[in-house]
């Protein structure tokens, strides 16, 4: 199991026992209505059924929108990362080849090699490159 996993179940679980010691030690009769986690309001009364079910599901849905949003986050985080990766490790194994790819090109053809052809070669060598990495950008 992964330490993260652990990092996030843990707490879960000691909330949840936490919950249930507070209604196994005061009874479900009781007045008193726990939440699943300490939270307390000093603007209203807990024990008005109406006012403590809004506050139940409002509380949730601020929870369920936090979570939803911090892995949002996460996994448009982890795209923009791999897709830059993905695209500096393209480049990377483009210009590598780029000199070789120049001479060869050169070798295959006609024209002698001199310094300008060779330089002519290069550069469309590298202009294609460009457009290769401008057609990722979409």
């Amino acid at each position: 199991m992964n330490i993260f996993t652990q990092f996030y179940y843990t707490p879960m679980v000691l909330i949840l026992a936490l919950y249930v010691y507070d209604v196994a030690s005061v009874g479900l009769a009781s007045p008193d209505k726990p939440f699943i986690y300490r939270m307390s309001f000093r603007w209203y009364d807990a024990q008005v059924p109406l006012q403590f079910i809004i506050t139940a599901i409002y509380s949730g849905w601020l929870t369920i929108s936090c979570v939803t949003i911090w892995t949002a986050e996460d996994y448009t985080l982890c795209l923009v990362l791999c897709h830059a990766s993905f695209r500096y490790k393209k480049l990377r194994l483009d210009l590598q080849q780029l000199l070789e790819m120049a001479r060869a090109d050169l070798k295959g053809g006609e024209t002698p090699c001199t310094n300008q052809n060779l330089h002519t070669a290069f550069r469309r060598r590298l202009c294609e490159i460009f457009r290769r990495q401008q057609r990722l950008n979409g």
